[in-house]
């Protein structure tokens, strides 16, 4: 397994209880080089190592400086050091501090106000709080090394993002619900991804996004995807049905059944996002996965009372628990909405 590549000021412990800091400069023709800088503590190696970049007149300390020229600069020096999914991800964080807090002195950033904006969007995401509140300490670590701000606020405090996506899980509860989840989805290619979970009840990643054209079937009258790849043996090789019109809508594809702007496979991170943000601007607290249209699609199958054999062989499950789970749920809704009825007219026995 590759070691991790740590980027500049990022310190580690060796064996021998030393701790390392690395330096990447790059010259003027292009080519790098590293220099490592080693203490008894994390804190004397990143004085080694600021104390060499003043020598070489690269870091001389700023005592002022905005948010926005802090973390351009940070950025500038790190991204050489980072691989290409992570550097998206820093990027498009520090885009998102700039734009709240650019133009402010770092040295007036307070933790008060950091923790409700980074509460606040820990609500509507709580994956990209936790990279923004990382990012964002990097940034004033980076700070103090340039004499830019006295210390970092946000080092050593723990911020519970995980409350916000573990414990609220968004329920599809009707077709309204997912209605209006879907019309707040404004790409109409992932709409359309959306849609076919929801009826198909495929796994997004492992199955739906392998799809062609030539997995589109019709026989019959009706519709149908032959799943060639699946994370099971009782997964793989199965045809499931689709509606009539989404049948038609993906008969028109060539290629790839869902594909970004590239014509590229669907990425994960990209189409979870815009469920969250779908989510959000339909009132509802945004659910960190797509996974809750695999278990509508099953829902809806009860409702129609699909047999519990040939729903689990649509689903692509080895055994029934998980079909039996949600029909025994639709099979409780309907008692309980039966007992309410009968209550509202009087024929409940006893009463």
């Amino acid at each position: 397994m590759a070691a991790r590549r740590r980027p500049n000021g990022e310190g580690h412990k060796r064996s021998d209880g030393l701790y390392r800091v690395r330096l990447t400069l790059t010259r003027p023709d292009g080519t790098r080089t590293v220099k490592n800088f080693t203490a008894k503590t994390k804190k004397g190696a990143l004085a080694k190592r600021e104390a060499y970049l003043i020598a070489q007149g690269r870091n001389a300390p700023a005592l002022t400086a905005s948010v926005r020229e802090l973390s351009g600069i940070w950025l500038s020096s790190v991204q050489t050091t980072l691989k290409p999914k992570t550097l998206r991800s820093y990027r498009g964080a520090v885009k998102e501090i700039d734009a709240m807090f650019g133009d402010t002195m770092v040295g007036d950033i307070r933790l008060p106000e950091l923790h409700e904006w980074l509460t606040r969007r820990a609500k509507e995401s709580a994956r990209s709080a936790g990279i923004l509140k990382s990012v964002f300490s990097l940034i004033f670590q980076f700070g103090v090394l340039r004499g830019a701000v006295a210390s970092n606020p946000l080092a050593g405090v723990k911020f519970m993002f995980s409350k916000y996506s573990k414990s609220t899980i968004v329920r599809i509860n009707d077709e309204e619900e997912l209605q209006r989840i879907l019309l707040n989805v404004r790409d109409p290619e992932i709409r359309l991804f959306f849609q076919f979970l929801a009826e198909s009840g495929l796994r997004p990643w492992k199955e739906a996004v392998h799809l062609t054209s030539d997995d589109l079937g019709y026989e019959n009258g009706t519709f149908f995807v032959h799943v060639r790849e699946s994370k099971t043996e009782a997964g793989a090789g199965r045809f499931v049905p689709i509606s009539e019109d989404l049948g038609n809508r993906l008969r028109e594809k060539d290629g790839l059944l869902f594909q970004s702007k590239e014509g590229l496979k669907l990425r994960e991170s990209r189409v979870s996002q815009r469920w969250r943000e779908a989510c959000v601007r339909a009132g509802l607290v945004p659910n960190p996965q797509t996974y809750s249209l695999r278990r509508w699609a099953i829902t809806q199958w009860a409702e129609r009372e699909i047999p519990v054999d040939v729903a689990k062989s649509w689903a692509g499950h080895k055994d029934s628990k998980l079909v039996l789970d949600v029909y025994g749920f639709v099979s409780r809704k309907r008692q309980i909405s039966k007992h309410v009825e009968q209550k509202s007219k009087g024929t409940v026995k006893g009463q």
